[in-house]
Order: structure tokens, then sequence, then C-alpha cells
């Protein structure tokens, strides 16, 4: 036999030999599991009491000391000087990418922005007292 008839035999079959008997049971689905070592089960000795997954020892962990307000004030001086230090660092450097405008530019642009101010100043100012004339011929 070939193909997929013989797939299809080795699927329902334990280990493909033709054996019609059901797969081992699943670990946590009503049958104990297997033991290893170094790893409890949750039916042993009543370790989990609610009974679900295994329970692992806890790790063991080595005990640090809290530091004390004089090593925590001179970390933070250190994490201040360093933010420092880096924030004028990439300051320097972002400067030098700058395109600084020529001195004609720099003229030409300042003449823009003070006549457009200028301009928008003496809209407001014509809309302010058009206003102000239309809002006393309606009160009289």
């Amino acid at each position: 036999m070939g193909g997929k008839a013989a797939v299809k035999e080795k699927v329902g079959t334990r280990e493909g030999r033709g054996h019609s008997s059901p797969a081992p049971p699943v670990a946590g689905r009503g049958t104990p599991a297997p033991a290893r070592p170094g790893v409890m089960s949750a039916g042993r000795e009543g370790a989990n009491p609610g009974g679900r997954g295994r329970v692992r020892p806890r790790p063991r962990v080595a005990r640090v000391r809290p530091p004390s307000p004089e090593q925590r004030l001179a970390a933070a001086f250190r994490r201040m000087y360093r933010g420092t230090v880096a924030y004028f660092r990439e300051s320097r450097l972002e400067m030098r990418k700058v395109v600084w405008p020529s001195r004609r530019e720099t003229l030409v642009y300042t003449l823009v922005v003070v006549m457009s101010t200028a301009v928008v100043g003496l809209v407001i100012w014509v809309f302010d007292v058009g206003l102000s004339t239309l809002l006393r011929m309606v009160i009289r």
C-alpha cells in the first residue's frame, strides 16, 4: 500500500503498526503525568491543591541589598549629568546639519514677514472700524 491510503491508516492507529487501540492518554486529563526528576506533578503530596498543571520548584534568587540613600542620590546625579552631556552633544551635532541662510536671504525673509504682518494688521483694522460703524448705526 502506498500514497494517501497508507497515511490514513497510520493516522488512526498506534505508531502505524496496524493496532487499532487508542492513542496513549494525555497528561492533565484525568491520568497522572509521567514523573520527571525535579518537577512535582499535580497529584503528588498535595503540592497543587487546584489539581491543574504542574508545580515547579521556586528558583533561588540571590538577596540584593537595597541601595543606601547616598548611593541613590549619587546614581541620580550620574544619570542627570550623563543626560545633560548627551543633550548638548546631540544639539551640537544637529546644529552642524543646519543650512544657514545667507545675509541677503535673511534680509528678504525679514522684509516678507514685516510686510505680511502690516497687511494683516491693516485688514483687521479695516474690519474693526467697519463693524464699529455698523454697530453704532444699528444701536441709534
